[in-house]
């Protein structure tokens, strides 16, 4: 067991040990400026992580009428209500991250996160021979690993892991399509126009985009450029929100604000410039 003082400076390196967080996040990391960077992140790093499939295959069980629950988005007690990532449950500490699980195995991707916090951080134990992934729907963030064997999720009162449904599954087709260039500048009309197009084409029925409204916490109403704040996968609901600034720091230590689209491409020039000098 840990005191206070050491589960704080367990959890500070575990943050610190994630290779998809950045600086960036630390106000708001369920905002939209933390979604933006963490979309980014990803997409980097699809580019050297190992992509593994999720080989468990979903159980269809079918829905009975209306009582089915809020989360009638899934047929299975075993399938998460949110597929967009994977909390680690590392030490007694709970950790989001990515991938998601239908680019990775959660197993997988929390056994290599917990991993890589041991190597990089002395305050991490020492990864267990065995994790198991398990579905609490009762929490906003419903797919957890954990570490244990068989019985772990019956031992905790959730149900095991029974993979995505197809669904979930068309709906990763279309993010990894929605977020191919998160740094583009686009309307609100254009990004709801492809979404609804992409909403056809993966055959995701009942689907539909909703800007959120300018007087909530997360919302950005005096951007021209919009990006994905959420998606709402029990109401089947992507909502849209203006993209805020984000900020990146040059090797000189020169933070500069970088604005959508050409903005990336003049950091780019900055960047190169003492290099053409040298």
């Amino acid at each position: 067991m840990h005191d206070a003082d050491d589960t704080e400076r367990l959890e500070t390196a575990l943050r610190a040990a994630d290779p998809l967080r950045d600086r960036a996040l630390a106000d708001d990391p369920e905002g939209p400026l933390g979604l933006r960077v963490l979309t980014r992140a990803r997409g980097r790093a699809r580019h050297h992580r190992l992509r593994r499939a999720v080989l468990v295959p979903a159980t269809a069980l079918a829905v009975a009428g209306a009582t089915a629950g809020a989360y009638a988005w899934t047929t299975d007690p075993g399938q998460p209500h949110s597929s967009w990532s994977v909390t680690c449950v590392v030490d007694g500490i709970e950790i989001e991250i990515g991938p998601s699980p239908a680019e990775q195995d959660p197993v997988l991707t929390c056994g290599d996160y917990w991993a890589d916090s041991w190597v990089a951080r002395p305050e991490v134990s020492p990864p267990p021979a065995e994790l198991t992934a398990c579905v609490d729907n009762a929490k906003d963030d419903p797919l957890r690993v954990y570490p244990g064997g068989a019985g772990t999720c019956e031992e905790l009162g959730i149900e095991p892991y029974t993979g995505l449904s197809e669904e979930q599954l068309r709906l990763a087709e279309l993010r990894e399509e929605l977020h191919q260039n998160p740094d583009d500048c686009r309307s609100r009309e254009e990004v709801a126009a492809l979404a609804d197009r992409l909403f056809d084409e993966h055959h995701l029925d009942g689907w539909t985009t909703r800007a959120v409204e300018a007087d909530d916490a997360h919302a950005v109403s005096d951007s021209p450029c919009t990006m994905i704040s959420t998606y709402d996968e029990v109401n089947r609901t992507v909502l849209l929100t203006g993209m805020p600034e984000i900020t990146d720091c040059l090797p000189e230590n020169d933070c500069v604000p970088v604005d959508l689209g050409t903005g990336g491409a003049s950091l780019r020039e900055r960047e190169a410039r003492p290099a053409e000098q040298g």
